[in-house]
Parts: C-alpha cells; sequence; structure tokens
C-alpha cells in the first residue's frame, strides 16, 4: 500500500487513501454537462507493483454503482484512476505547481 497511501489532489477534488485501504474521495467529474460532483468510498482488494484495485463501496451518484471496480496506478505525477468515472490525481507538490493539468492551489 506504501506508494499510494496519503493525500492526493486535482482541480477542485481530493482524495485520501489510508493504510488499512480505505479510499475516500470528492471529486469534480467533468463528463458530464453541467458538471457533477461526486463522493466515493472504496475498499482496496489487491496491490500489484504500481496498481491498486479497489471496489466502491459507497456512491452518491446513481451513474457510478457500488460494486464497481477501479485501478490505480502510480505516474510520475501522481496516480492516474480508471473506472466508471477516471481521473488524473497529484502529489501537492505537483497539483500546486499545476504540473497535473489543473489548477494549483
Amino acid at each position: 500500500m506504501r506508494p499510494f497511501v496519503g493525500d492526493w489532489y486535482a482541480n477542485t477534488s481530493g482524495m485520501t487513501i489510508s493504510s488499512n485501504g480505505r479510499v475516500s474521495l470528492e471529486m469534480k467529474d467533468t463528463s458530464t454537462m453541467p458538471f457533477d460532483y461526486l463522493a466515493l468510498d472504496m475498499t482496496a482488494t489487491r496491490v500489484e507493483g504500481k496498481h491498486l484495485r479497489a471496489n466502491l463501496v459507497s456512491s452518491d451518484s446513481k451513474r457510478v454503482p457500488v460494486g464497481s471496480s477501479y485501478t490505480f496506478k502510480t505516474t510520475s505525477k501522481g496516480l492516474s484512476m480508471s473506472g466508471p468515472v477516471s481521473k488524473q490525481w497529484c502529489t501537492k507538490a505537483n497539483h500546486d505547481k499545476a504540473k497535473c493539468g489543473g489548477y494549483g492551489g
């Protein structure tokens, strides 16, 4: 879990991955118009090298059903998240310098 644990950032979005495997995030979903804000909770199911897999256990959106699977992959700037909704997450340093395609803090 080590490279995944911590706080992650994106424009108007935030995510925390805890050492116990809990993934909690609030994010702006720009794949819909008008934009939608999502609150999702996941549980990590497997870590293999640069990949963490997690299952969705709570969602405030009918578009993102409980039980959905997500994959997080470490990148040079942070983490990429793929699943029903995808997102690029940044380390705090990269976010503050606007190096992930988002706006700095």
